[in-house]
């Protein structure tokens, strides 16, 4: 399964997980890997919805190309 995660300055790259029965989770793992930018700090929208946690891709409606936006979680101090 490939997933398009674009990002708020326009960027784009692709994400590529086994089955869409995968956790946000592994999604989020994967966007660590390719990006650097740390689970904790991703928030993840896919059709106007923020992804949450303990849900398989398939169950928040995504398939094979699908398109979601990174947006970054700002710690305070």
């Amino acid at each position: 399964m490939n997933v398009i995660v674009r990002t708020l300055t326009g960027k784009a790259f692709n994400v590529k997980l086994a089955h869409p029965r995968k956790l946000v989770e592994d999604l989020r793992d994967r966007i660590h890997e390719a990006e650097g930018v740390p689970p904790d700090q991703q928030r993840l929208s896919f059709e106007g919805r923020f992804l949450e946690d303990g849900r398989t891709l398939a169950a928040c409606g995504m398939s094979n190309d699908s398109s979601v936006t990174l947006y970054l979680r700002l710690r305070g101090c």
